[in-house]
């Protein structure tokens, strides 16, 4: 892995360097060039750049707009890792960014204790000095030139330069020598990041990467690997910790790359292409990269997925896995309707992968794991969810997404078809059923519950290996046109098979809890039906019912108490609670005992 990112940065530099510098914005402050004239440094009003919190390079005029890209490519190459790896090495002054080129600071501070200042001064460019290229003697002498001038001169500049005098003391000036090349900057950044990006301090040919690892392990030992043989993964050299630094910084500073990334094995062009299609329009996320570059004729396998979370320490990769072979198209997979959900889903069919993740996965976790927003869709795979039953985030919602969240992960991205199995289907799509009946108000929970029983029905044999000859999309109808039979036939009566006494439970008990006043109307009163093992336990939870609500029935129709008489005198002593789906999915059918008596 760590050679296709290497392999993949040195392509990017070959081809453009421009990359490194896009979707850059300077933070704010004071930015101000010093150039010579007649020998002299001096500071012109228009090497002067003033940056406010929420401006950006878009609304300043042409000239600035140059100005501005000349500050930012100074800027991003003498930026420091952290405050403990910047030329002071402690707290101070002169610590965000770091080049024998340019200083950052703020006047509170540096006239606050003026011998401190030039004592930090002077250590800052002692420190700076290290990573010059000294064999060029005129950008060494440009440095010599700039530090005498900081020294020397800084302080009183400050009071004399009209500009300087009347900014806030409090925001950041950004000090450049404008004498000095690009190139030249980047050469000593180079030469510090080459060194710095490694966890350890000092100077190393080899050492752990600070973008692939976490520090103070020694310290945080829970974090450490304890069965393991050796102390680091792996150790790189300055060049590839570099370039590592490099791949992460495009990540989380440029923000050119879509999450999660593809990167190629091999194929360099393909992977540039994937960030392309994102650069250009950032609505498109991976799922729209991989449907253009499936359009455009790429076999995509044989890639890396990165996984990237930018508040994570040390490295912000909190998923990586090697993808052999992507699989979008899906077969077999038609949604049904057995309950009415009017019509939206009959004979829906589910032809690649984001359809399922979209169109089924998403209403299983009642939408907790993709939303819409105005940058495109926020993909929750690793994020905290919060609690908020109001939105559909319940406790038993929240703990099934973290359970079972990185299977399908890999089951839609990674097309490991064997991280979902049957077991886990029926698990989560039960609980999230059940779920939504415990909170149901006034009955406003009945579409989603209707659209979850069809998805489960529906996909009710698709995880499973073993294909079992049970096919629950056709068995409703055919439980609901028993009930129907039974209800308008003395003459006909439930089999042996105890799916029929559950289906036809859910029947009856949605029947009696529709004659609750209407202040009352819940589904959340099916709970405790569904809780009962026994079938004794059930018909006595009905008859109970039925006793609370008989000035409400009208017996004389006869299908209620057809259906009744043959579920109350039902034997079985098979466990209830592996036949709730069934009661659910008599329930919330279409109610036979309020249809029209056939003639």
């Amino acid at each position: 892995m760590i050679h296709e990112i290497v392999q993949f940065i040195e392509y990017l530099e070959n081809i453009s360097s421009e990359i490194f510098s896009e979707n850059l914005d300077l933070k704010k402050g004071l930015y101000v060039f010093l150039e010579k004239e007649n020998g002299e440094f001096v500071i012109k009003d228009e090497n002067i750049l003033k940056v406010e919190k929420k401006i950006i390079k878009e609304d300043f005029n042409e000239q600035d707009k140059k100005l501005y890209d000349s500050f930012i490519d100074r800027y991003y190459n003498s930026l420091m890792l952290s405050a403990n790896k910047s030329f002071l090495g402690k707290p101070g002054s002169f610590i965000e960014i770091g080049s024998p080129f340019g200083i950052r600071f703020k006047k509170e501070a540096v006239l606050k204790d003026v011998n401190k200042t030039l004592n930090d001064l002077k250590l800052y460019f002692n420190n700076a000095e290290k990573y010059l290229d000294n064999t060029k003697a005129e950008t060494f002498k440009l440095y010599k030139n700039f530090k005498e001038f900081c020294v020397n001169q800084l302080l009183s500049v400050l009071e004399t330069n009209e500009i300087l005098n009347n900014y806030n003391n409090k925001n950041n000036i950004f000090l450049f020598s404008k004498e000095v090349s690009l190139l030249d900057f980047k050469n000593a950044y180079q030469n510090y990041l080459k060194v710095k990006v490694f966890l350890e301090s000092g100077e190393k040919e080899y050492g752990i990467s600070g973008d692939l690892n976490v520090g103070n392990v020694d310290k945080k030992l829970f974090m450490r690997h304890k069965t393991a043989s050796f102390e680091t993964n792996c150790k790189v050299d300055g060049d590839t910790a570099l370039k590592l630094y490099k791949f992460f910084r495009l990540q989380q500073k440029n923000e050119v790359f879509p999450n999660p990334l593809p990167l190629f094995v091999d194929r360099d062009e393909l992977t540039k292409n994937a960030i392309s299609i994102y650069k250009n329009d950032r609505k498109k996320g991976h799922k729209e990269i991989i449907e253009d570059l499936i359009n455009k004729g790429e076999n995509l396998q044989n890639y890396y997925l990165f996984f990237f979370q930018n508040n994570l320490k040390g490295s912000r990769i909190i998923d990586l896995d090697f993808v052999p072979v992507f699989r979008y198209k899906v077969e077999d997979i038609k949604l049904h309707e057995p309950f009415s959900v009017g019509g939206k889903l009959l004979n829906q069919q589910i032809n690649n992968i984001f359809d399922f993740q979209n169109n089924v996965l998403n209403k299983i976790f009642n939408k907790q794991l993709i939303q819409e927003t105005k940058k495109g869709l926020w993909i929750k795979y690793f994020d905290d969810i919060e609690v908020k039953p109001e939105y559909g985030a319940t406790d038993s919602i929240v703990n099934l997404f973290y359970k079972y969240r990185k299977a399908f992960y890999d089951y839609i991205y990674k097309s490991k078809r064997q991280a979902i199995t049957s077991t886990m289907f029926h698990d989560i799509m039960q609980n999230s059923i059940l779920d939504d009946v415990r909170h149901d108000k006034e009955y406003d929970k009945g579409y989603r519950i209707k659209e979850k029983l069809n998805i489960w029905f529906s996909l009710y044999n698709y995880f499973n290996n073993k294909k079992n000859n049970v096919n629950m999309a056709s068995k409703i109808p055919e439980l609901l046109e028993k009930c129907r039979k039974v209800a308008n036939d003395d003459n006909k009566h439930l089999s042996d098979d105890p799916k029929e006494f559950a289906f036809a439970a859910g029947q009856i008990i949605y029947f009696l809890l529709g004659k609750s006043e209407a202040g009352n109307k819940t589904h959340a009163l099916l709970e405790p039906f569904l809780q009962k093992t026994k079938a004794e336990h059930l018909q006595n939870a009905i008859s109970n019912t039925i006793g609370v609500y008989k000035h409400a029935i009208d017996f004389g129709k006869g299908r209620f108490e057809r259906l009744s008489k043959e579920v109350l005198a039902y034997e079985t002593n098979v466990n209830i609670k592996d036949l709730q789906r069934f009661i659910l999915a008599g329930y919330f059918a279409q109610p036979v005992i309020y249809e029209k008596s056939p003639k």
